[in-house]
């Protein structure tokens, strides 16, 4: 988290619905915010294998992933 990377990809789905999907969850903090997305914010969250082909995130990341890896690479180098 203090590069700003996360483990989950949020979208926003048909009908406007919010989705946290997540890959294979790997330990307790991860498992913890999952449970947070879930009950405490109200969000549906799902496996990383369930993004629907027509979320909005696809769309957008058309354009952005470009530059948003061109991003992470700086991130990772400057380490």
């Amino acid at each position: 988290m203090a590069h700003r990377i996360t483990p989950f990809i949020f979208t926003l789905e048909p009908g406007n619905r919010h989705v946290v999907h997540h890959a294979p969850l790997q330990g307790s903090a991860e498992e913890g915010l999952v449970k947070h997305y879930a009950k405490q914010a109200g969000l549906d969250v799902r496996p990383v294998a369930w993004i629907a082909r027509d979320s909005r995130h696809h769309q957008h990341q058309r354009y952005r992933r470009a530059a948003t890896v061109q991003k992470i690479e700086r991130l990772i180098d400057a380490e």
